[in-house]
């Protein structure tokens, strides 16, 4: 993510890589992927170093799959990977170990600069999931770096609406569920535009991505991470000269 692109096997810093190669190790990981999927009922009641083992190992296969996808696109499906990286920052139980969500969130972010067409879609998981997922530590400050790399894909419009929305959310009752519910006039659309559901294809009841929370510690979590989100975004746009730097910073610094 700090880099200056993506590796491809022609440029210097990779020299030359035999595809049938890359293939090889990325049908590899697809395999291991498949033995955790059919396992994931007995690894959820499994020991707790049976999940830490089971998360690492996810983890890695992840990584692997992710890497022959920036190596050679041909080689490993990028919609197969984002729907293993869906499935998995949809489970609290996977997300809660540090070393798989990093490499989730991150993996998303890459994902999303290497085929721009998921990263409408990934500024709206990440919002919901720093949101409702109730991340902590470290997990809360790469998913803000996180989102705050994707939104960089997208226009001033939908960087704008996403601080809009995380600011709405330190506002109380019907006001942070509206806000969480739509942006400021809805949901993005996948041109970072207004009025598409959260999760395309997926149905739910009520607001879209309302804010339930109980308790003040709670509260005190949630409200924790959605500051620590807009000023990751701030940061980002502060830094960069391409989207607006003086008019999207200072939306940020108004929330």
């Amino acid at each position: 993510m700090s880099g200056t692109g993506v590796s491809r096997p022609t440029s210097p810093r990779t020299g030359e890589v035999d595809f049938v190669t890359i293939e090889t190790m990325a049908d590899i990981a697809a395999d291991e992927m498949s033995l955790l999927e059919d396992g994931a009922d007995y690894l959820r009641l499994g020991s707790a170093w049976q999940q830490r083992l089971a998360f690492s190992v996810k983890a890695g296969a992840l990584t692997s799959y992710l890497n022959c996808a920036l190596l050679n696109e041909d080689a490993a499906d990028a919609d197969i990977l984002m729907s293993w990286l869906e499935n998995t920052l949809a489970d609290p139980v996977q997300m809660a170990d540090e070393t798989l969500a990093s490499v989730v969130l991150r993996s998303m972010a890459l994902i999303s600069k290497l085929s721009p067409e998921f990263a409408p879609n990934v500024s709206r998981l990440l919002p919901r999931f720093i949101v409702q997922g109730g991340p902590r530590g470290q997990t809360v400050s790469v998913a803000s770096t996180c989102l705050a790399y994707v939104l960089q894909i997208l226009s001033q419009d939908a960087i704008i609406t996403t601080l809009y929305t995380l600011g709405n959310v330190l506002s109380s009752g019907a006001n942070a569920e509206r806000a969480l519910a739509g942006g400021i006039n809805g949901d993005l659309g996948t041109d970072g535009s207004a009025n598409s559901t959260f999760y395309t294809g997926k149905q739910s009841t009520g607001s879209s991505i309302s804010l339930t929370i109980s308790g003040e510690e709670e509260t005190s979590v949630v409200y924790g991470n959605v500051v620590q989100a807009i000023c990751g975004i701030a940061y980002s746009c502060k830094r960069s000269e391409d989207y607006g730097v003086g008019s999207i910073h200072a939306h940020a610094e108004d929330q």
